[in-house]
C-alpha cells in the first residue's frame, strides 16, 4: 500500500485526498496543465474523443507514472451511451446538450453527431477517491455532475461550476445541500489575468499564464472573497438582468449601421454580460 492510499483509510473511513483534483470537462487541458504543474494528480474527465486522445499523447509520461487519468466519457445520470455533439468550430462548445448545441449554431458553430460512453460523477468519486478540488464545466450537465456527487460520504473540500443562469437556483440548492458553506463566483474573462501566488497557498510555487477559456485559480489561491450563498445569488441576479438588457441590444445589431453604437452601449452600460461565470463552493 503507498503513502496516499494509506491516507484514504482512517479507520476504514473515506477521507479526501489532499493531493487529488478532478476536471469535469478536460477540454484542451487548459486547466488539467495547470493542476499537474502544480504538483496535483488529476482525474481528467470528457466525452470528446480527440481532446481525450490529444491529451494522452502530450502527457504520456504523466499517465506512466499515474499523475494523470483521462477518462473518455460524458457525465450522465446513468450509464447508457449519449449522443455527444462534438464542436469544429471552437472545442469548449462540445456538449450533449441539444439546446446548447442550436444556441451555438445560430452563432455560426459546425457540430458532428457521435456517440460516447457515460458514466456517473459519483461513481469515478467511488473508484479514484474524493478530491481536494473538483471543477466542473461540462457545457449544460453541470447540474447532473453535482448531484451525481450527493451520494459520496465525503465531499471535495473546493469545487468549482459554471453558472447555469437557467437552472441558478437548481444549483445553488445543490450546492448547499452537498454541504457547502462558503461561495464565491468569478467572471471567467478574468482567468488569462491571473497570476498564482508566491509563494503558494495550493500545491506548487509556479509560473503560469493561463490560456482563454481556462478556469484559472482554485481554493485558497482564489482572486475573490468568499459569501454566502444568498451573496451569490444576488449577484446572480444582477448579471442576469444585464444579460436581458443586452439581448435586447441584439435587435439593434440587426441593422449593421447600428452595430457600433449596440456594442458601446453594451461595454459601457451593461458589461457583466459580456463575461460567464463559475461558483466556487468551500466548507
Amino acid at each position: 500500500m503507498t503513502e496516499s492510499q494509506a491516507r484514504m483509510i482512517v479507520g476504514s473511513l473515506p477521507v479526501r485526498d489532499e493531493g487529488l483534483i478532478y476536471d469535469f470537462g478536460m477540454d484542451l487541458c487548459q486547466d488539467t496543465d495547470f493542476y499537474l504543474k502544480k504538483g496535483f494528480r488529476v482525474i481528467a474527465v470528457d466525452a470528446n474523443p480527440a481532446v481525450c486522445e490529444a491529451a494522452s499523447t502530450r502527457y504520456a509520461s504523466e499517465i506512466a507514472s499515474r499523475r494523470l487519468v483521462v477518462v473518455n466519457a460524458a457525465i450522465s445520470e446513468g450509464t447508457q451511451p449519449l449522443v455527444f455533439y462534438v464542436c469544429k468550430t471552437l472545442s469548449a462548445w462540445s456538449t450533449a446538450s441539444p439546446v446548447l448545441r442550436d444556441d451555438k449554431v445560430k452563432l455560426g458553430a459546425v457540430f458532428e453527431e457521435i456517440e460516447v460512453p457515460s458514466v456517473r460523477s459519483g461513481d469515478l468519486i467511488e473508484r479514484y477517491g474524493t478530491p481536494h478540488f473538483a471543477k466542473i464545466d461540462i457545457e449544460g450537465f453541470d447540474l447532473i455532475c453535482l448531484k451525481g456527487l450527493l451520494p459520496a460520504p465525503v465531499k471535495p473540500t473546493f469545487l468549482s461550476t459554471e453558472v447555469d443562469f437557467y437552472k441558478l437556483d437548481e444549483q445553488l440548492a445543490c450546492l448547499v445541500e452537498l454541504g457547502y458553506r462558503k461561495y464565491a463566483l468569478v467572471g471567467q474573462t478574468s482567468a488569462p489575468r491571473q497570476k498564482p501566488p508566491r509563494p503558494a497557498r495550493e500545491g506548487a510555487d509556479v509560473d503560469y499564464t493561463f490560456a482563454h477559456h481556462a478556469s484559472g485559480l482554485f481554493g485558497r489561491e482564489l482572486p475573490a472573497e468568499w459569501s454566502s450563498w444568498r451573496g451569490v445569488r444576488t449577484q446572480c441576479r444582477s448579471i442576469i438582468g444585464e444579460y436581458r438588457w443586452s439581448g435586447i441590444l441584439r435587435r439593434l445589431e440587426a441593422l449593421k449601421s447600428l452595430r457600433p453604437l449596440a456594442d458601446r452601449m453594451r461595454a459601457r452600460y451593461f458589461p457583466l454580460a459580456l463575461d460567464w461565470y463559475d461558483i466556487h463552493a468551500s466548507f
